[in-house]
């Protein structure tokens, strides 16, 4: 199985991980015919005793790729064009929050305090 790997990953554009979570988004979906919220944690080592930022991965970008899939009238192209986004989007979350540029944590903090 040489055909598909990094390379070609990297030849269209698309992030590994953004891959693996839409497979997992997807078979949640077919197997369960729903979607429900999704957490990767995510290192920030880079920080002084680095700790974990956990952001929902479940997008809407991710409901419309899957909901794409199960229409048999669309085409190849626009299921391509939605997966593509569901990758993009789920790169941007993960970059964000390992950029403490999320804001779950400090939602929380405020729900204790109030």
């Amino acid at each position: 199985f040489t055909n598909f790997g990094l390379e070609c990953l990297q030849k269209y554009g698309l992030h590994p991980n953004g891959l693996v979570q839409q497979a997992i988004v997807l078979t949640y979906y077919k197997l369960y015919h729903r979607l429900d919220s999704m957490c990767q944690p995510v290192s920030l080592r880079r920080y002084r005793e680095g700790r974990k930022e956990i952001p929902h991965i479940v997008t809407c970008e991710n409901r419309n790729f899957v909901e794409a899939l199960a229409n048999k009238k669309m085409k190849f192209d626009e299921k391509y064009e939605l997966f593509e986004k569901a990758i993009q989007k789920h790169h941007r979350l993960i970059a964000d929050a390992s950029h403490l540029n999320h804001y779950v944590r400090g939602l929380l903090a405020l729900n204790w305090i109030i």
